[in-house]
Protein backbone atom coordinates (compact mmCIF):
# COMPACT_ATOMS: atom_id res chain seq x y z
CA UNK A 1 0.00 0.00 0.00
CA UNK A 2 2.87 2.24 0.90
CA UNK A 3 4.61 1.74 -2.46
CA UNK A 4 0.92 2.39 -4.15
CA UNK A 5 0.86 6.11 -2.55
CA UNK A 6 4.54 7.24 -2.99
CA UNK A 7 4.01 6.10 -6.76
CA UNK A 8 0.95 8.24 -6.56
CA UNK A 9 2.81 11.02 -5.26
CA UNK A 10 5.79 10.50 -7.37
CA UNK A 11 3.49 10.54 -11.02
CA UNK A 12 1.39 13.53 -9.22
CA UNK A 13 4.94 15.45 -9.21
CA UNK A 14 5.68 15.05 -12.17
CA UNK A 15 2.46 16.00 -13.80
CA UNK A 16 2.13 19.34 -11.91
CA UNK A 17 5.94 19.67 -12.89
CA UNK A 18 4.92 19.04 -16.42
CA UNK A 19 2.19 21.47 -16.60
CA UNK A 20 4.02 24.35 -14.93
CA UNK A 21 6.30 24.24 -17.87
CA UNK A 22 3.35 24.59 -19.86
CA UNK A 23 2.56 27.48 -18.22
CA UNK A 24 2.27 30.32 -20.43
CA UNK A 25 3.48 33.93 -19.35
CA UNK A 26 3.42 37.63 -20.93
CA UNK A 27 6.97 38.91 -20.61
CA UNK A 28 8.46 42.61 -21.15
CA UNK A 29 12.25 43.57 -20.96
CA UNK A 30 13.02 44.21 -17.14
CA UNK A 31 14.02 48.22 -17.69
CA UNK A 32 10.02 47.98 -18.58
CA UNK A 33 8.17 50.57 -16.12
CA UNK A 34 5.69 47.85 -16.54
CA UNK A 35 5.16 45.72 -13.83
CA UNK A 36 2.01 43.81 -14.25
CA UNK A 37 -1.34 43.91 -16.63
CA UNK A 38 -4.69 43.40 -15.55
CA UNK A 39 -6.74 41.18 -18.15
CA UNK A 40 -9.00 43.53 -19.27
CA UNK A 41 -5.38 45.24 -20.53
CA UNK A 42 -3.97 42.07 -21.52
CA UNK A 43 -6.72 41.09 -23.81
CA UNK A 44 -6.91 44.81 -25.56
CA UNK A 45 -3.24 44.62 -26.21
CA UNK A 46 -3.18 42.01 -27.95
CA UNK A 47 -6.96 42.53 -29.94
CA UNK A 48 -4.93 45.49 -31.15
CA UNK A 49 -6.57 48.30 -28.82
CA UNK A 50 -4.32 49.47 -26.22
CA UNK A 51 -0.88 51.20 -27.22
CA UNK A 52 0.36 52.78 -23.76
CA UNK A 53 0.65 51.76 -20.17
CA UNK A 54 2.23 54.15 -17.71
CA UNK A 55 3.51 56.20 -20.19
CA UNK A 56 5.46 53.63 -22.07
CA UNK A 57 4.18 53.02 -25.86
CA UNK A 58 4.03 49.01 -26.32
CA UNK A 59 4.91 47.43 -28.96
CA UNK A 60 3.54 43.64 -29.21
CA UNK A 61 5.47 40.43 -31.06
CA UNK A 62 3.72 37.55 -31.58
CA UNK A 63 4.59 33.48 -32.89
CA UNK A 64 4.99 32.43 -36.19
CA UNK A 65 2.44 31.17 -38.60
CA UNK A 66 1.53 27.80 -37.31
CA UNK A 67 3.06 28.43 -34.07
CA UNK A 68 1.25 25.56 -31.62
CA UNK A 69 2.22 27.98 -28.71
CA UNK A 70 -0.17 31.24 -30.67
CA UNK A 71 -2.78 28.65 -31.60
CA UNK A 72 -2.84 28.03 -26.83
CA UNK A 73 -2.33 32.17 -25.98
CA UNK A 74 -4.73 33.42 -27.88
CA UNK A 75 -7.72 31.61 -26.56
CA UNK A 76 -6.71 32.18 -23.19
CA UNK A 77 -5.48 35.66 -23.52
CA UNK A 78 -7.87 37.05 -25.35
CA UNK A 79 -11.52 34.76 -25.54
CA UNK A 80 -10.99 34.39 -29.39
CA UNK A 81 -8.80 32.30 -32.02
CA UNK A 82 -6.13 33.45 -33.71
CA UNK A 83 -7.68 34.13 -37.10
CA UNK A 84 -10.72 35.93 -34.86
CA UNK A 85 -8.28 38.23 -33.15
CA UNK A 86 -6.07 38.74 -36.23
CA UNK A 87 -9.23 40.15 -38.27
CA UNK A 88 -9.62 42.54 -35.88
CA UNK A 89 -6.14 43.68 -36.08
CA UNK A 90 -6.27 43.94 -39.87
CA UNK A 91 -9.31 45.82 -40.16
CA UNK A 92 -7.65 48.68 -37.64
CA UNK A 93 -4.74 48.58 -40.33
CA UNK A 94 -6.63 48.81 -43.34
CA UNK A 95 -8.73 51.53 -41.49
CA UNK A 96 -5.69 53.61 -40.41
CA UNK A 97 -5.95 53.32 -36.66
CA UNK A 98 -3.14 51.15 -36.79
CA UNK A 99 0.31 51.61 -38.33
CA UNK A 100 0.85 47.70 -38.70
CA UNK A 101 0.67 43.95 -37.60
CA UNK A 102 2.26 42.97 -34.63
CA UNK A 103 6.30 41.64 -35.47
CA UNK A 104 6.40 37.92 -35.74
CA UNK A 105 9.25 35.68 -34.23
CA UNK A 106 10.09 31.91 -35.66
CA UNK A 107 12.37 31.22 -32.69
CA UNK A 108 12.49 32.17 -28.79
CA UNK A 109 16.24 32.94 -28.91
CA UNK A 110 15.52 36.12 -31.90
CA UNK A 111 12.14 36.86 -29.72
CA UNK A 112 14.05 37.57 -25.98
CA UNK A 113 16.64 39.73 -27.71
CA UNK A 114 13.60 41.95 -29.46
CA UNK A 115 12.07 42.08 -26.22
CA UNK A 116 15.41 43.20 -24.14
CA UNK A 117 16.23 45.49 -26.89
CA UNK A 118 13.51 47.90 -25.88
CA UNK A 119 11.48 48.36 -22.38
CA UNK A 120 7.95 49.05 -24.21
CA UNK A 121 7.86 45.37 -26.46
CA UNK A 122 5.68 42.48 -24.92
CA UNK A 123 5.31 39.17 -25.86
CA UNK A 124 4.29 35.21 -24.88
CA UNK A 125 6.19 32.27 -24.09
CA UNK A 126 6.46 29.70 -21.53
CA UNK A 127 7.52 29.45 -18.81
CA UNK A 128 10.58 27.34 -18.75
CA UNK A 129 11.78 29.71 -21.67
CA UNK A 130 12.36 33.29 -19.28
CA UNK A 131 15.86 34.59 -18.96
CA UNK A 132 16.84 36.60 -16.67
CA UNK A 133 16.58 39.54 -18.79
CA UNK A 134 12.95 39.47 -18.80
CA UNK A 135 10.48 39.94 -16.05
CA UNK A 136 6.89 38.09 -15.91
CA UNK A 137 3.77 40.48 -16.32
CA UNK A 138 0.74 38.24 -16.84
CA UNK A 139 0.87 34.63 -15.82
CA UNK A 140 -2.57 33.38 -18.22
CA UNK A 141 -4.27 30.75 -16.64
CA UNK A 142 -5.62 27.77 -18.51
Amino acid sequence: MKCKLRLFFAISLLLCGASHADSLLVVTSNTSNISALSESQLRQLFLCRLFEINGEALQIANHNDGAKLREEFYPRATRMSWVRAQTKCSAKVFAGEIKSFPDVFSDTSELTRWLTESPGRLSYIREDQVSGDLKVIFRVDQ
